[in-house]
């Protein structure tokens, strides 16, 4: 794996808080001289970086610079761009320099026919670090181990035992009385770029929702419910806990989300 400087110079050594997880990442799609969601993603790596106490990056210009000389090559793309920090000291020294990695990975994986979930037990820690992507996944890891190929997708809860997340996506979801629920990640989970997306556009058609996490009650009277990140886009689920769930009811703001990811998408400069 290769580190780089903020001014993108190569470095041998590795970021001192790659050991501890101290660090943030975002995980980008790139297709046909395009970013998917980069302006989403920007802003939060940014929020990420000061809540962390890193100091930002000088330019997101000469971010993109780098990364259209780094894909000049290449059409479709899956981009982990990784910022760690690094004291250049032993322990939990903190400081507020850090290092990047870029690790491109030249395919990107065909959406599953049917997707189906499945609740877990597994919780995530309110630990003031919710809405950003840290490096830290432990629970996550956990949450993928008990799921173990039930499903496709498992979610997760908070101490509480209301769904707010998946392991690897935010979820909508419509209950029985038309309730429409979109959880806020603030306090647990990550606040993903796909579903700022979805709430604003659930906001532009006045939809009513609650950003709070779902009650178990709510969760057994579930009639319908997608799941999203930026990599699959909106995806509507067709089974939750082994029993089937509606999908039409979701097709219409579906079309309109895919309509929209082209808009809040970037073309990216590809330098010889």
């Amino acid at each position: 794996m290769c580190w780089l400087t903020p001014d993108f110079q190569p470095v041998d050594e590795a970021p001192s808080g790659l050991q501890f997880g101290d660090g943030l990442f975002e995980t980008l799609l790139y297709e046909d001289g395009r970013l998917r969601l980069w302006p989403l993603h920007w802003s939060r790596l940014l929020r990420g970086m000061a809540t962390l106490g890193l100091s930002p990056p000088p330019s997101e210009n000469a971010l993109l610079a780098h990364l259209g000389q780094k894909l000049r090559d290449t059409r479709v793309a899956i981009i982990k761009l990784m910022v760690v920090r690094h004291s250049g000291q032993r322990g939990y020294a903190c400081g507020t320099d850090w290092r990047l990695s870029i690790q491109v990975h030249p395919h990107r994986p065909d959406p599953p026919r049917d997707v189906s979930v499945c609740t877990l037990d597994q919780t995530l820690s309110g630990h003031g670090l919710g809405g950003i992507k840290h490096m830290n996944r432990l629970e996550q890891i956990l949450a993928a181990r008990e799921l173990a190929g039930r499903a496709w997708e498992g979610w997760l809860r908070t101490p509480q035992g209301e769904v707010v997340e998946g392991i690897r996506t935010n979820l909508l979801l419509i209950d029985r009385e038309g309730r429409w629920f979109l959880p806020d990640c603030s306090r647990w989970g990550v606040n993903g770029t796909m579903r700022a997306l979805v709430s604003d556009c659930l906001s532009g058609r006045n939809q009513s929702v609650y950003n709070s996490p779902v009650p178990a009650d709510v969760l057994a009277g579930t009639c319908s419910a997608a799941v999203m990140n930026s990599i699959y886009g909106v995806l509507p689920v067709t089974e939750l806990d082994g029993s089937p769930l509606q999908t039409e009811l979701l097709a219409s703001l579906i079309t309109e989300i895919n309509a929209r990811i082209q808009k809040v998408s970037i073309t990216l400069k590809l330098k010889p």
